[in-house]
């Protein structure tokens, strides 16, 4: 599983990075990221769109490193009627 510890970087380039692991991912497949807070799971909320992407937040496994860890799961290829 692909992990992207984003600690320390400016929040708009880690979205955009999250954003093109994403566009790459196919159905089925899950990555993490690792943040400075809790605050980037609104900010995923808002560029990964529900039902093609789930987000789920776990503990790091150390309880002495400080962020958090956000598991991305995309669960389809979301089709769109016109």
């Amino acid at each position: 599983m692909r992990i992207l510890d984003l600690r320390g970087t400016i929040i708009p380039f880690s979205l955009l990075e999250i954003s093109n692991v994403c566009k790459q991912m196919q159905p089925g497949e899950t990555f993490e990221v690792i943040g400075e807070d809790s605050g980037i799971i609104a900010e995923l909320s808002r560029i990964l769109p529900e039902p093609d992407f789930r987000l789920s937040k776990t503990d790091l496994p150390n309880p002495c490193d400080h962020g958090v860890r956000i598991r991305i799961y995309k669960s389809s290829l979301h089709q769109h009627s016109t």
